[in-house]
């Protein structure tokens, strides 16, 4: 698979990825955590725009969404559980096209390091709402408006 190839593939993971937290904020009604979805939504659509000035400027221009399916039968911690796995894939294409990236082209190479950076620290956004959730055994009462989303 080509850069460009990935650099497609990467804008179709973060078109899910907003889809995804968007949903996400419908089931979690903490207002702590929704602030910092809202924060990750920001900068996947930071990401988006990043990502096709890079392919307008290897002169393609692309319309493509994700294929976000939604959360039906998974519960609370499985649903951030399952955000955390898909913003680890985020990174590691990230990565991926870091390394295929040739060093002559430094600047574009240090842009893709920036955006593996950011897939991680959303992870670590993520971890520390699951570990919340875990110490605290009954997510109800931590989370009085938590809602399981039915099938």
């Amino acid at each position: 698979m080509s850069v460009e190839e990935s650099i497609v593939d990467a804008v179709k993971s973060e078109r899910e990825s907003i889809a995804m937290f968007e949903e996400m904020k419908k089931i979690f009604h903490n207002s702590i955590f929704q602030n910092r979805l809202d924060f990750i939504i920001k900068e996947e659509k930071m990401h988006i725009e990043i990502l096709e000035d890079i392919l307008n400027v290897m002169g393609k221009t692309i319309n493509v969404e994700g294929d976000w399916k939604g959360f039906r039968g998974k519960k609370p911690m499985e649903i951030i559980q399952y955000a955390m796995d898909h913003e680890l894939e985020s990174r590691l294409l990230y990565v991926k096209i870091y390394d295929e990236i040739p060093e002559e082209e430094g600047e574009l190479r240090k842009l893709f390091y920036y955006l593996v950076r950011m897939e991680l620290t959303h992870y670590q956004i993520l971890e520390a709402e699951l570990e919340c959730m875990v110490r605290y055994e009954e997510c109800e009462r931590y989370y009085p408006k938590i809602k399981e989303v039915k099938e």
